[in-house]
């Protein structure tokens, strides 16, 4: 808790010199992978109830951003979106191997925190807010219950992020960062209904940044 309020303050103070210093408007852009192993399930056949999960595989994340940055701040827009790959359903003591894929998509404000490591490279820190959606597809067992229906939803989304940038002096930037982002849970209501919990996904990103 220490550290997540310090994190907050840190980012707050950063805000400010943002505002005080002459910042540099930058476009970004990051490539890379999502890890989800799992995500829970629960059916409802109308008073008839049962518990399952989608056992998932790593997919793909990837990302645009427009942002201004200074010595030590950075505030940025991000617009992402990921792609991941169903492989197994589970539903009471019914498992069946399956392929097929999910995605999510996210709108987010984020604020950063930057220091310098050495003349060239630098660590930073973020913290991000925003809207996003999941969408699920319509999954069948081979005895035809149709029990995981299509099943999307639109919500609030977060997300931190660390990471580590190389950029010598007047140059653009190359970026490693490592990002945990927290997404709505996707529902069905029509019967068989079916919800699915909030879930994190976290992702691993190359990113480029040109200052302009």
């Amino acid at each position: 808790m220490k550290m997540i309020v310090g994190l907050l303050l840190s980012l707050g103070l950063s805000n400010v010199a943002l505002a005080e210093e002459n910042p540099d408007w930058y476009l970004a852009g990051h490539l890379g992978v999502n890890h989800l192993s799992s995500w829970p399930a629960a059916v409802d056949f109308g008073g008839v109830s049962a518990t399952g999960h989608l056992a998932l595989s790593r997919g793909s994340h990837a990302g645009l951003m427009l942002g201004r940055q200074s010595e030590h701040a950075r505030l940025e827009l991000e617009l992402t979106q990921g792609r991941f790959r169903i492989e197994r359903m589970e539903l009471a003591d019914v498992s069946e191997a399956v392929s097929a894929h999910g995605k999510y998509q996210a709108v987010l404000a984020n604020l950063y925190r930057h220091d310098a490591l050495s003349r060239d490279w630098r660590a930073f820190a973020a913290l991000g807010l925003g809207w996003g959606k999941v969408d699920l597809p319509g999954l069948q067992f081979s005895s035809g219950c149709a029990c995981l229906g299509d099943a999307s939803r639109r919500g609030a989304v977060y997300q931190g992020r660390l990471g580590i940038a190389y950029q010598p002096a007047g140059a653009d930037a190359l970026a490693l960062q490592a990002s945990y982002l927290s997404l709505p849970g996707p529902e069905r209501a029509a019967l068989p209904s079916v919800h699915y919990g909030r879930r994190g996904v976290t992702t691993v990103t190359v990113s480029y940044t040109h200052y302009f």
